[in-house]
């Protein structure tokens, strides 16, 4: 099987082969509860037409728990009984994050065929400035505080198959519903051809130009920023056409100060992807309240999952995401509110 990479406007562009065999060998699969914003995600789910409200979550960083032995199976971890996103395994190493509602409670990690479950009193803290613990340190049945926004590592010291043992920590536990806007689009489709928009019980009824749910609204603040009335996040209204790495992009939205806030950062790209307008094109964003928007690609805080070397991005040429290496230089528009 050949696997053709296109490059286009100084991009990678992977096709629909590619994606479909990162899920044909499980990346981002499984039954993980994946985190949105900041420290990567697994499948990115389509917009249609704002027809749902999806759960937002905050940012949350790794934790390492590094393992003794090969697992036999993907890992799961669960913090409070709450499945994380595990966002690379190893031989020796699993990255998980915490997740939004754990709450204070026990953290686990076992495997999808349940031949192994580890708790969290089987691992010992080996990095983290403001851990309780000292490096290496072997510690059981001692409470561990693990605040929002911090990353923890450990090791397994002990336990075999079935032993669980756990140590508390303090996880985020704020939660919300994050409506979508709806797309804009205005056409419909049969198999092959444009056609009239069927009606309730015809034929190709559904799609999402039947829908409209959660019009797009904005309001312009009058200080360089403007209010997203569905989602109530607040946009950078006008970006400074500087290409940057990820890195980069996200360091200058949390340097940035606008609009008397300084707590704005980089969207992720369920956040980037709902300002899309489909009605719209070169670019593909209400152009009213987003007037210097390049007709390009905008970084988005989420990495793709198990290759945290890339990132999803948004092209509002046409509209569309896909993912690209984080040294690549694309545009930021920097988002705050919605946590």
């Amino acid at each position: 099987m050949r696997i053709r990479i296109k490059k286009k406007f100084g991009k990678v562009l992977i096709p629909a082969i590619f994606m479909a065999l990162l899920r044909l060998w499980g990346i981002g699969t499984g039954n993980l509860l994946f985190a949105e914003p900041g420290q990567g995600a697994g499948p990115i789910e389509p917009r249609h037409g704002g027809t749902e409200a999806r759960r937002h979550k905050e940012p949350t960083e790794p934790i390492k728990l590094k393992k003794l032995s090969a697992l036999t199976a993907y890992p799961i971890v669960k913090f409070n009984g709450v499945a994380a996103e595990v966002a690379s395994s190893s031989d020796t190493e699993i990255q998980a994050k915490v997740p939004v509602g754990a709450a204070t409670g026990p953290i686990s990690v076992e495997t999808s065929d349940g031949n192994l479950k580890l708790g969290a009193g089987d691992f010992q803290v080996v990095t983290h400035p403001s851990a309780p613990f000292n490096n290496g340190a072997r510690e059981k049945g001692k409470a561990l505080s693990v605040p929002a926004n911090s990353s923890m590592a450990f090791s397994p010291k002990s336990g075999k198959p079935g032993d669980v043992v756990t140590i508390t920590g303090d996880f985020p536990t704020k939660s919300s519903m994050l409506k979508l806007p709806d797309t804009g689009q205005t056409t419909c489709y049969d198999n092959s051809v444009f056609i009239p928009c069927p009606s309730t019980g015809g034929d190709f009824y559904g799609q999402d130009a039947n829908y409209t749910i959660n019009p797009p609204s904005y309001t312009d603040n009058g200080d360089g920023t403007v209010t997203d009335n569905v989602t109530t996040l607040v946009w950078q209204q006008k970006d400074d056409a500087i290409g940057r790495t990820w890195d980069e992009a996200g360091t200058y939205c949390g340097a940035l100060s606008l609009g008397g806030y300084d707590d704005w950062r980089l969207p992720s790209i369920n956040e980037l992807e709902s300002i899309v307008d489909s009605r719209a094109r070169i670019p593909s964003i209400n152009a009213a309240y987003f007037p210097n928007a390049n007709s390009s690609f905008y970084w988005s805080s989420t990495t793709v999952a198990n290759f945290t070397s890339l990132a999803w991005y948004v092209y509002f040429y046409y509209g569309y995401i896909n993912f690209n290496l984080e040294s690549d230089s694309d545009y930021v528009l920097c988002v705050r509110g919605g946590n």
